[in-house]
This record gives C-alpha cells, sequence and structure tokens, in this order.
C-alpha cells in the first residue's frame, strides 16, 4: 500500500491525473530540456509510440504518446504522458523522443476514486490544482484505485459518496 502528496491535474470525472510531489524535480529538468525543439524529424510513427510533441496551449514541447492516428494520416490524437491531457495534434509538431527523455518515468499517474461511481467533470473540477493526499487501494499500474484526502482533511471518497444518497 502506497501513499503520496499529488497535484491534481485534470479529471474527465472519471479518470484524475495527478502528478506526484516526488517528481516534481524529474518534471522541472524534463521541462528545461524540452525548451527548444528536439533534433530530428518523425520519420513515421504508430499508435502507442512515444514522441515529443507541441503543444496548441502553450507553444511549448512534451513527451506524448500517441493514441491515434487519422485516416488521413495528418493529424494525431496524443497524450501528454506528464500531464494526463489529450489533444489532436498536426504530424509535423511530432518529433522523435531522445532516448535521454524516455528513460524517465510519466509524471501524470491515472487513478479512479475508489468506490466512487463517474461524475460529470464539472462536479470535480474543484479539485483541479488542488494537492490531496493520495492513498493506492487497489487497481493496476495503469489505473490505480485511490482514497483522497484533501489538504484540510477531507476524504473526498466519502465526500462525493454521501452526495449521492
Amino acid at each position: 500500500q502506497e501513499s503520496f502528496d499529488a497535484v491534481i491535474i485534470c479529471t474527465d470525472g472519471k479518470v484524475f491525473h495527478v502528478q506526484p510531489m516526488y517528481r516534481a524535480e524529474g518534471l522541472l529538468s524534463l521541462i528545461t530540456a524540452l525548451k527548444s525543439p528536439p533534433e530530428g524529424s518523425l520519420v513515421s510513427c504508430d499508435p502507442s509510440d512515444f514522441v515529443v510533441a507541441r503543444s496548441s496551449d502553450d507553444n511549448c514541447w512534451y513527451r506524448a504518446q500517441v493514441v491515434s492516428i487519422a485516416s488521413d494520416g495528418n493529424r494525431a490524437k496524443v497524450s501528454y504522458i506528464d500531464f494526463g491531457n489529450c489533444e489532436v495534434v498536426n504530424m509535423d509538431v511530432l518529433k522523435p523522443l531522445p532516448p535521454a527523455l524516455a528513460s524517465e518515468p510519466a509524471c501524470a499517474l491515472a487513478v479512479e476514486l475508489h468506490k466512487v461511481p463517474a461524475l460529470a467533470p464539472e462536479d470535480v473540477s474543484i479539485l483541479v490544482q488542488r494537492t490531496v493526499k493520495i492513498e493506492v487501494v487497489g487497481g493496476s499500474a495503469n489505473v490505480w484505485k485511490v482514497k483522497m484526502t484533501t489538504a484540510d482533511g477531507i476524504v473526498v471518497n466519502d465526500a462525493l459518496t454521501a452526495q449521492d444518497e
């Protein structure tokens, strides 16, 4: 059983992407390393490949995993592995992931609230950017089932299941 402090980065109401505080230094070094675009062009890529992608939000480069490629081959849906968000980008903003950056573990972890059904994103948006204590109670490395506690001691799982009753 593992527990750690983390910041909630984004959620769709079911899956929360969190950045563990113990990865903060690693995240900072990744962002610094990607300040300038990586060398080389991407010759080809397939779903599940790891790449560097330029975000349309801020035009910065981030590590990403290709989720899917459009049938025309000009666009790809990518998941930013250090932040948890996804977007569709043009293939020309994808670059090869430098080997030195490929060995770093992802900074965003996918978690689900244990014993809490999926909620509307707007019902849990208040939690985004909050620091919480995460206690892993089950699941797998892909998506952990967790108990989440706010800084003021509120167990999010209990508060949300109490609303349903």
